[in-house]
């Protein structure tokens, strides 16, 4: 049974680890209503939230199929998470204590956001927010310049999930420039070795291109809304060096503590001008663990 919902979509690992069909406002609006812990007449109420069985038919079914977004919530660690619960036991949807923090730290700009999906003249939502991902991106990027400790806890939310980590290491790594064409991100990230050693241990089948072109618009999507890239339809521009643990191990609070040797083995992961005037990226975030 497993397979065949593997071979018709219903069901996939990579749905949690590389959502698709996902932007900051869907997580935004996720925070919203589960924060305010009234839903029954929201758009996440349970009759639109279906997470295990059948999707059921009509535009019910296709609006069902939104639960990639509390995937995407989960995977993130704000949402409980129904992968640790077994079909025969008590599963309640709600936020975590980190999805509280980062709900009470980033309130006032929720309060203020449109984070509404507008129904149909069948009362079932839209699949559609009003507002455009771009606009939340902005609206998030401009939030968190103002509040520093909103900041630190968003981007230890959303630079922790382990595919951002990934894509931040593809970007550095990989195609070391920057301005990135995103066919070229979408042809070659899940080619890298360690995505591929990844997605093998988590047993989540080869992304073709179109898969791939559905899977990492998300991860783009978060790093534009972190200020760490700009994206436009056919390329993004790397605007911030990340420097964390998962992107360089054991990054030390000062470049002058690197020893030679540290710098040459980071000078072979970034490229032979890390650390030096030539190098293309000379604005730094450093997150420490």
């Amino acid at each position: 049974m497993l397979g065949t919902l593997r071979e018709v979509g219903e069901y996939t690992e990579a749905s949690y680890h590389y959502p698709q069909g996902t932007h900051i406002g869907h997580i935004l609006s996720i925070l919203s209503v589960f924060g305010a812990g009234q839903r029954d007449k929201t758009h996440l109420n349970d009759e639109y939230i279906r997470l295990r069985g059948g999707l059921g038919e009509g535009r019910l079914s296709t609006y069902r199929r939104q639960k990639y977004k509390l995937q995407a919530a989960m995977e993130l660690g704000i949402l409980t998470d129904d992968r640790n619960y077994p079909e025969d036991t008590g599963y309640v949807l709600d936020l975590t204590p980190l999805g509280r923090a980062l709900y009470t730290a980033l309130k006032p700009l929720l309060n203020q956001m449109d984070l509404e999906f507008p129904r149909g003249n069948d009362g079932i939502p839209s699949t559609r927010m009003r507002m455009n991902e771009a606009d939340f991106n902005t609206a998030i990027r401009q939030f968190l310049a103002k509040n520093n400790q909103a900041q630190n806890l968003f981007f230890r939310v959303f630079l922790n999930m382990h595919a951002v980590q990934q894509i931040l290491a593809f970007l550095y790594h990989i195609c070391r420039s920057r301005i990135v064409h995103r066919n070229e991100i979408y042809d070659q990230f899940f080619q890298a070795p360690f995505v591929k050693q990844s997605c093998d241990r988590e047993g989540i089948s080869e992304a073709s291109f179109e898969a791939s072109k559905r899977r990492c618009p998300f991860l783009l999507n978060i790093l534009d809304a972190c200020g760490i890239i700009r994206t436009d339809r056919s390329e993004i521009t790397i605007q911030k060096l990340v420097l964390m643990p998962s992107v360089v191990a054991a990054w030390p609070a000062s470049v002058s503590q690197l020893a030679d040797e540290d710098i040459s083995i980071v000078r072979e992961l970034f490229g032979p001008s890390f650390l030096t005037d030539e190098y293309y990226l000379q604005n730094l975030l450093i997150i420490p663990r």
